[in-house]
């Protein structure tokens, strides 16, 4: 029986960003070429504002309280500027 390869996202401090790593042997290393994670993949606004939360909150150690009340368009505006969309 074969094992899937696993894959997830995990804090890239280099990067500024949540990027691809995949399970080599018994541990985990960055995809090359590094693969930031892209919000605008992500098309569930939940899951969009979860992500975007995470983002803010590595970068700048603060919660935004606005991010994932609205219509979305401050979260699309604030993803745009972190260069994280």
């Amino acid at each position: 029986m074969v094992q899937s390869e696993k894959v997830r996202y995990q804090w890239n401090d280099k990067v500024g960003n949540f990027c691809l790593m995949r399970k080599q042997k018994q541990e985990w290393v960055f995809v090359e070429p590094i693969e930031p994670l892209r919000l605008r993949n992500i098309t569930n606004k939940i899951e969009f504002a979860e992500c975007l939360q995470n983002v803010y909150y590595r970068r700048t150690g603060k919660i935004d309280e606005n991010i994932g009340i609205n219509d979305g368009s401050y979260d699309l505006e604030l993803a745009k500027k972190l260069d994280c969309y």
